[in-house]
């Protein structure tokens, strides 16, 4: 007879969520509470009578690849014949892509292609056993399934141990989508009454009740260990996990430990179990207990052949029945400790000696696998030749983790050959590669200023680890380079090549003065770019010194970094066609020479290229091919293009709320990244959509007040500063004075257009008539492209041309430049720009006055308040219907043309109104007639509009002309 005590109302809220898997409607459950609580046990009781297959994972296994647990539950599926259900989909392989070369796949595709056929798959549980000790891409990959499940027939279950029973969940599974969370107690003492009395077969002595519940405090495990120590030596052991079974302590699941090996001081057991399970351990015979060392330092699951040969498989027998040991669920013949708790009771119990020569013996007997390998070589370092094995181990280890894209991984490996090996560069080296890989900049450089990097290699290898990086990092980038240059004078060779590329590129970043607000600046003693960097002669001239010498040397990693520098150097908007040759040429080098990341900018480099021309369909091309290459890398870098190029994909075509989620999603991938630009063109993008949108962002005028004293930032903030209203007015206009003497030293660089235009318009608002002919003078020639990038979209240059020459009185001119800004809107469908600049030309049209211009205004302008209105552009629907409301003052409809005109807008026929006003219905037909006419309305719906109130929202006023 099976007996399960406690757990009544927890095992219906499991069922619950069952019957919902199988009527379409997936979910996913967190068991959490403390270790020996109980969590596993009740999902097995759960899973045993769900009437679904199981398919079953644990986290944990010490030195795992990233992803195990998934394999596990994917090798479940396919062993029950599911459909679609293969591990191998978790393993990385050859891109399909031949446009994007052999670039190896990875995680993000990985992870989106398990969970579609997950998600897929026909009802059944899925069960992640002690997620809290899950690899990032595991938790990446529970994720992804979680965000999906609502219309899924599965039902996830995750056991999470928390250390006291009360703590929160942990962060990465806080707020996991569509997750409910099942936190477990301790058992009540009816509970262990009823347990004691299904392991004993008798009555129960209500001391002994009371005892073991206030010894245990409830804890399930605790309630078992204290039962079997308890039992007389005569009787036999009570059922293990199955016949008897508390809602605590699954002999089969609940176990893990954290990934990098056994349990350290700070997760030392309590010292009541541990007495416990010692002396439900001195009851094996030495030979047995010895074994069991071996065991508890193999991990999580316990594989025979790893054990001396000796007396194992009887030795092995002895601890199953005793239930120390039991076999594991899952195929291949493994085995596992009954709880993980008394596998680290085991390991504590040691001697040190013992913990060594386990370790040793099993490094030898896993020298194919090299996570296992790394982790006892580890466990075993004591001395030199240990430590430098060790460190050679975890080196491997970390290898063969990047090439799985699990940069975690790597990062985790080499930070442990680091407590062995700490002054070895090329560890250092390889572990500030994997901080960048992961998006930590700060980290990755810290490595590289710090390492004893005393050679013109070393130093060269180190200048070139953070890559395409520019702010903040951009001082210790050059302090690097100079350090490298120094000690490889004037060599001719790639490395040389790698190096002045990378300070090429810092330097057309950075220009005579830092153009990236809250940009970092070089602290006394490190170089700085010098004036007029950005000049042929400096930043350019580099990187076409660095070209020769990557082609001489023929190495093609020199001849990418070189062209990254050049293109940067070459990024004003006289280049546009170098820079989408110089992007074709890099995503032909990287399929070439399979580097992903030389694509990566190649694409990225056409993406500006093609907002810049206003060439939509290039720019969508490359648009899919950057999101299929950062999903297949990703890259934290990658990723956060991507996410800003769906930014300006969704502003363009007038989707303001998804703009706004992308980027969003960008700027929290920029955070992580740690680079201050980044930061800051976030900010960047969301002044231009609030222009346009209305709305708020939080702290967005004091962000602005922060931002460093530069043009870039100035361009970006003096408009929206200026649309405040007179309480911003300052702060408006000490940006403008700051951009007007900045003005004439601009470097032509890709931040000239927009700091160009955004000074004009600032211009145009503040009343400086003299700015204003400078700006129009400089942007003539740029009348054909647009000011767009993944940084912010403003439209047209043709537009900017209007105002400002419409500001000057040019009226012809004014009309002209704003008919060509209304085409090139309509050309590359941005709707919102076309909104704007249909609102621009109706102004400019009512300003010239000339013969049926008043009549045309009104019709572009109703045309820009029904794009406004639909699109949400609440600033610039009021200006339109301003507009429209001074034209309607201003027409001269007589007094019997606007009584007809009123009846006719309320949907009455002209026999109606004639029968009405007493006139003739051809009479009412002509007044019909001259105020549609006079109004700029084609029809009585129009009409109907302009008396229907849809001007009665009044806000902001025109800007000043």
């Amino acid at each position: 007879m099976t007996v399960f005590v406690g757990r009544t109302a927890e095992l219906a809220a499991l069922r619950r969520a069952a019957d919902q898997a199988r009527a379409g409607h997936g979910t996913a459950v967190l068991v959490t509470g403390e270790a020996g609580i109980g969590k596993s046990t009740l999902v097995d009781r759960f899973t045993a009578g769900a009437g679904l297959p199981v398919l079953l994972g644990r986290a944990g296994d010490d030195g795992a690849p990233a992803l195990w647990p998934w394999r596990r539950i994917l090798r479940s599926g396919q062993d029950q014949g599911i459909a679609g259900l293969d591990p191998d989909t978790l393993l990385p392989g050859p891109s399909s892509d031949p446009s994007a070369g052999r670039i190896p796949v990875a995680q993000f595709e990985v992870l989106d292609r398990a969970a579609r056929a997950l998600l897929a798959a026909p009802a059944a549980v899925v069960v992640l056993e002690d997620a809290h000790w899950a690899d990032p891409a595991s938790l990446r990959l529970l994720r992804h399934v979680c965000a999906d499940l609502a219309g899924s027939h599965l039902v996830v279950v995750c056991t999470v141990r928390d250390p006291d029973g009360a703590a929160p969940l942990p962060e990465a599974l806080g707020d996991l989508p569509n997750a409910t969370e099942l936190r477990l107690g301790g058992l009540t003492s009816a509970d262990v009454a009823g347990y004691l009395r299904g392991a004993t077969g008798r009555p129960v002595d209500p001391a002994r009740v009371d005892r073991v519940h206030r010894q245990s405090g409830g804890n399930a495990l605790y309630v078992r260990e204290l039962t079997r120590l308890e039992q007389p030596p005569g009787d036999a052991p009570p059922p293990e996990g199955g016949d008897v079974a508390p809602g605590g302590g699954n002999p089969l699941h609940d176990s893990g430990s954290p990934l990098g090996g056994e349990p350290g001081p700070a997760t030392r057991l309590p010292a009541e179990l541990r007495r416990v399970v010692e002396a439900r351990l001195s009851r094996l015979s030495p030979a047995c207990r010895s074994l069991l060392g071996g065991c508890s330092a193999i991990g999580a699951e316990i594989d025979p052949a790893l054990l001396t040969e000796d007396d194992r498989e009887s030795l092995l027998a002895e601890a199953v029945a005793a239930g120390v040991l039991v076999e594991d669920a899952a195929p291949g013949g493994r085995l596992r400790f009954a709880h993980d708790l008394v596998r680290q009771a085991r390991y504590e119990t040691m001697t040190r000696t013992e913990r060594l020569t386990w370790h040793r013996r099993l490094a030898d007997a896993v020298h194919d696998d090299p996570a296992a390998l790394a982790r006892h070589r580890l466990r075993a370092a004591v001395d030199a030749p240990s430590r430098r094995a060790a460190a050679d181990a975890a080196h491997a280890a970390a290898t063969e983790a990047a090439r799985r894209f699990a940069f975690e991984d790597a990062a985790r490996w080499l930070d442990q050959a680091l407590t062995v090996a700490a002054d070895d560069p090329e560890l250092i080296l390889a572990a500030a590669e994997a901080e960048y890989r992961l998006g930590r900049i700060d980290a990755a450089l810290r490595r590289c200023l710090d390492g004893p990097f005393g050679t013109a290699d070393l130093a060269a290898r180190a200048a070139v680890v953070v890559r395409g990086v520019g702010g903040g990092a951009s001082p210790a980038v050059l302090t690097l380079c100079a350090r490298a240059e120094a000690l490889l004078g004037d060599e001719r060779s790639a490395r040389r090549a790698r190096v002045l590329a990378q300070r090429a590129f810092i330097e057309a970043s950075l220009g005579s003065e830092s153009t990236t607000p809250g940009a970092g600046r070089a602290t006394a003693g490190e170089p700085t770019a010098a004036p007029g960097a950005r000049s042929a002669g400096g930043a350019a001239g580099t990187a076409a010194l660095a070209l020769a010498l990557a082609e001489e040397a023929g190495d093609p990693i020199a001849v990418i970094d070189a062209m990254h520098a050049m293109k940067e150097a070459v990024a004003g908007p006289d280049q546009f066609a170098e820079q989408l040759a110089l992007g074709t040429r890099m995503i032909e080098l990287g399929a070439r020479e399979d580097r992903p990341d030389a694509a990566l900018w190649g694409r990225i480099w056409r993406i500006e290229a093609s907002l810049l021309l206003g060439a939509t369909s290039v720019f969508q091309h490359e648009l899919l091919a950057l999101e299929e290459l950062a999903d297949r890398l990703g890259w934290p870098v990658a990723r956060w293009h991507a996410a800003r190029g769906r930014a300006t994909a969704a502003w363009l075509a007038g989707d303001a709320g998804a703009a706004a989620r992308h980027i969003d999603h960008a700027h929290t991938i920029a955070l992580r990244m740690q680079d201050i630009s980044a930061y800051w063109q976030y900010y960047a993008f969301m002044t231009a959509l609030l222009r346009r949108t209305g709305g708020d962002l939080p702290g967005l005028r004091e962000t602005l007040a922060g931002a460093a004293h530069v043009p870039i930032a100035d361009a970006f903030a003096v408009g929206y500063l200026f649309e405040q209203g007179p309480d911003a007015a300052d702060a408006a206009f000490a940006r403008f004075d700051r951009l007007r003497a900045a003005l004439p030293d601009l470097p032509r660089d890709a931040l000239w257009l927009p700091v160009v235009a955004s000074t004009g318009e600032a211009a145009v608002l503040a009343g400086d008539l003299g700015v204003v002919g400078t700006c129009l003078r400089e942007l003539t020639p740029y009348a054909g492209l647009h000011v767009n990038s993944v940084s912010g979209c403003y439209g047209a240059v043709s537009r900017f041309l209007g105002v400002l020459a419409g500001a000057l009185g040019r009226r012809d001119e004014a009309v002209a430049h704003l008919e060509a800004a209304e085409t090139m809107e309509r050309r590359v469908a941005s709707a919102p720009e076309l909104v704007l600049a249909r609102l621009e030309l109706a102004a400019a049209l009512i300003a010239r006055g000339a013969p049926g211009d008043r009549t045309r205004a009104g019709r572009v302008a109703r045309a820009a308040v029904d794009g406004a209105r639909r699109l949400g552009l609440r600033p610039l629907l009021r200006r339109g219907e301003d507009l429209l409301a001074g034209l309607d003052r201003d027409v001269a409809l007589t007094a019997r043309e606007r009584e007809v005109a009123a009846l006719a807008a309320e949907g009455r026929s002209n026999r109606e109104i004639a029968e009405r006003l007493t006139l003739s219905e051809r009479t009412v037909e002509t007044h019909v007639r001259n105020a549609l006419a006079k109004l700029g309305c084609t029809n009585r719906t129009q009409l109907a509009a302009r008396f229907s109130g849809g001007t009665e929202e009044k806000g902001a006023v025109l800007r000043p002309r």
